[in-house]
């Protein structure tokens, strides 16, 4: 059965901390996923809920957000797991929770992407339910959906795979009657950029200016409705909520005795940390805030918490934790402003604040402070309520629904490249004033020496800049290839590179992206002949490799004679940390 309806758009934010989910039937009003189970009612109308699990029997299905019991441990920070330790800082690599999370996942015996798997099961369950609730069964049952998935601009490629793979292992892209499952992917600062600059489209002076989004700049074009540009290269690092809580953690270690600590047990610690930290000092906190009084679970019984041992936080010992990591975001953020102003002449306008810990006063106030050495001219805007919290998720929402609406509310239009991408091809003939010694190889068709393993760039990354990505905008370069016999297939294969300066030649900086086989394969027969040298008859298939890019994937098509012979979407295809060439 084919769907009745136009596709429901689902935006999934699946967070280190807390996930967030929003929906739209296409061309609609967004809406945030709330209702949440909890074992606390003033959970329960919350619009993200806690990136947590805790598993049971086997034929149980797991605790997950808000409704695992106070008194376990669950599964937490899953999502850095997706990392190879190599690509953690070291100071997240040691720190308590990647620790604690490594340790959890090796009691369960699971892979963190199956973890993920199992949390993103229960999440979509709910989802699932309540899109039904708002526009009822029928309608979800016979629409089939276009999920878009939000995934961090700075994460290595190979982890975006893990991400997927996941995704499919909970059942989100399983076949329904209403029709395909789509799925694609959107960078975080992108989505809360399409969303932010929706929020604040209805403001005068909003109509062209420069922006900056979660350590990414955006250029606003002139127009309705408004598209965006990113300015300049984003940057990023793993630092935020994430190391706020490992910080609160090492505080709260320091004030009880080595005693105590050992007695109350890491469940009382996670209900410190759940019901005191999260839910009361972490959003609460600013410059100006009275001390804390958190009661301690003295062996685990909290008969009478006003009578309980108790512990005092200042706003000195506070400020202690918070101040690593906004000097680490603000020094993210002015080399960001820098680079705006080095190439426009002139600082971003707007400095806008989304997600969990840009709800932060203490952030909104050093960067404030940061940015006033850097550029007088920069506002910064930090809204209230949940629609920051809920920004990513909207955006993707936002997202989906701009690939199929002629006048989407926001629109990117460009992007800048953070890495080369290309193909491998050999040149004929070598030539020694052009080519390395160590490309040098015979070739027994043409009967003469060639250049093996040269690069040719769809995008090239500059030393100081990347090259400019138009949606949508496909670019091409023509090949060819020698047949000497019929063939069931021909393998094209694409590689990047993360250098500065991407080389001509395939070096330890080219590593191999995927390959595209041909599933159409022109027949022998009708190809063109030539002779070498030796007057042997080879066949001569000439074709056009095509990218397209919509700012989290590359999608590469192959054409013969101006039909597409083959594809491929390299979010799929990349294979760990990438195959180094030999140098």
């Amino acid at each position: 059965m084919s769907s009745k309806h136009k596709p429901i758009v689902v935006g999934l934010d699946f967070g280190t901390t807390y996930s967030g989910m929003a929906w739209a039937p296409e061309g609609s009003h967004i809406t945030a996923v709330s209702g949440f189970p909890s074992r606390v009612s003033f959970n329960h109308d919350k619009e993200k809920v806690p990136t947590a699990l805790m598993y049971r029997k086997e034929d149980q299905p797991p605790f997950w957000g808000y409704d695992i019991p106070s008194d376990e441990i669950p599964l937490k920070w899953v999502k850095l797991l997706l990392l190879d330790d190599k690509d953690l800082p070291e100071h997240v690599r040691n720190s308590n929770h990647i620790k604690s999370a490594k340790s959890r996942l090796k009691q369960t015996n699971k892979h963190p992407v199956e973890a993920i798997g199992d949390y993103m099961r229960e999440f979509w369950k709910h989802g699932y339910k309540d899109i039904a609730r708002s526009v009822g069964k029928s309608r979800v049952a016979t629409s089939r959906f276009e999920l878009v998935v939000t995934l961090p601009a700075i994460w290595p490629s190979y982890a975006r795979m893990r991400l997927r793979k996941a995704i499919e292992l909970a059942g989100l892209l399983d076949a329904r009657s209403a029709g395909e499952t789509t799925l694609s992917f959107i960078s975080e600062p992108e989505a809360a950029a399409l969303a932010t600059m929706h929020d604040f489209s209805h403001r005068a002076d909003f109509e062209a200016c420069g922006g900056t989004v979660d350590i990414i700049s955006y250029k606003v074009m002139r127009g309705q409705p408004p598209k965006i540009r990113e300015s300049v290269q984003g940057d990023g690092k793993l630092c935020g909520a994430v190391l706020l809580d490992e910080g609160f953690l090492q505080l709260l270690r320091s004030k009880l005795p080595r005693n105590v600590w050992d007695k109350i047990g890491a469940s009382d610690v996670q209900w410190i940390m759940s019901q005191f930290w999260e839910n009361g000092m972490k959003p609460q906190f600013n410059r100006d805030s009275e001390p804390f009084v958190v009661p301690v679970p003295y062996g685990g019984k909290m008969e009478n918490p006003s009578q309980s041992p108790a512990l005092t936080f200042n706003r000195h010992e506070l400020s202690d934790v918070y101040k690593p990591v906004v000097a680490e975001v603000a020094t993210l953020v002015c080399s960001q402003v820098r680079k705006v102003i080095e190439a426009y002449g002139k600082p971003p306008r707007y400095l806008f604040l989304v997600g969990g810990f840009g709800k932060s006063a203490v952030l909104y106030d050093s960067l404030r402070e940061a940015i006033d050495e850097v550029s007088v001219k920069t506002e910064i805007l930090q809204a209230r309520g949940e629609r920051p919290w809920t920004a990513v998720c909207r955006g993707a929402v936002m997202k989906g629904i701009a690939k199929s609406e002629p006048n989407p509310s926001v629109l990117v239009e460009a992007r800048v490249a953070r890495a080369s991408y290309g193909t491998t091809y050999n040149i004929l003939p070598w030539e020694a004033n052009e080519h390395d010694v160590r490309d040098k190889a015979w070739c027994p068709v043409q009967r003469e020496f060639l250049a093996v393993d040269q690069t040719k760039w769809f995008i090239r990354r500059s030393r100081e800049q990347g090259e400019m990505l138009w949606d949508e905008e496909p670019i091409c370069h023509a090949f060819w290839q020698d047949l000497e016999s019929p063939t069931d297939t021909i393998e094209t294969e694409l590689v990047y590179s993360a250098a500065a300066a991407p080389p001509d030649r395939c070096d330890a900086s080219v590593k191999r992206l995927c390959m595209i086989r041909w599933s159409k394969v022109p027949a022998f027969d009708s190809l063109p002949t030539w002779q070498n040298g030796k007057r042997k008859v080879f066949r001569h298939v000439c074709y056009e490799v095509r990218m397209v890019t919509d700012g989290a994937s590359l999608d590469f098509q192959i054409f013969y004679e101006g039909n597409m012979v083959a594809a491929k979407n390299v979010d799929v295809d990349f294979t760990g940390s990438g195959t180094a060439y030999r140098p």
